[in-house]
């Protein structure tokens, strides 16, 4: 269990850095402002390509997506319903949360810059397997923690948005679809 609940804390670091965009944009952007408005889906298969990159020894595969919603300069960033499944040795255990987080943005062709906002994780209980017997524990307390501001670059076009999030390089741009949170 104490892995999993080691993972659950990078997990939760890393989706209040996700947000935290540096101060100068490390890569161009393109598309209306205009573009950005309304809701957007990352795939399973990307959702799982960005904890990997976030969380490289992570050993877990999650089911649920990555959402976006820009809406009357308000911005959303999470996953409404996230299972983390993964199998350390002879152990298996499942992590059953959600987050968001808000800011206030703006924005220009190829850049949205968010103010300074919150983020908050909540975690259910969480499941161990081993030799056949279940163990069941309850997750982490809430946490909302505070989160700067900042420019993020983004690529719109129709149906598709690409966002670079300066600060954690190692996501690459994440692509997202219209779609329903």
């Amino acid at each position: 269990m104490r892995s999993l609940i080691a993972t659950l804390a990078a997990v939760g670091a890393v989706f209040a850095a996700l947000t935290a965009a540096s101060s100068a944009a490390a890569a161009s952007g393109s598309g209306s402002a205009s573009c950005l408005r309304g809701n957007w889906v990352a795939s399973q298969g990307e959702t799982n390509r960005v904890l990997r990159a976030l969380i490289p020894n992570g050993g877990f595969e999650a089911t649920g997506r990555l959402y976006m919603i820009f809406r009357d300069g308000a911005f959303q960033y999470g996953s409404r319903q996230l299972v983390l499944e993964g199998t350390f040795g002879e152990i298996t255990m499942i992590a059953r949360g959600r987050f968001y987080t808000l800011a206030p943005y703006t924005a220009r062709a190829g850049v949205f810059t968010t103010r300074a906002g919150e983020s908050h994780i909540e975690w259910g209980r969480m499941t161990g397997s081993k030799a056949g017997r279940s163990y069941t524990v309850d997750g982490p307390p809430p946490s909302t923690t505070s989160i700067p501001g900042g420019p993020t670059p983004f690529q719109c076009r129709g149906s598709t948005l690409k966002v670079r999030l300066p600060r954690i390089a190692s996501t690459g741009w994440i692509t997202l679809q219209r779609g329903t949170p």
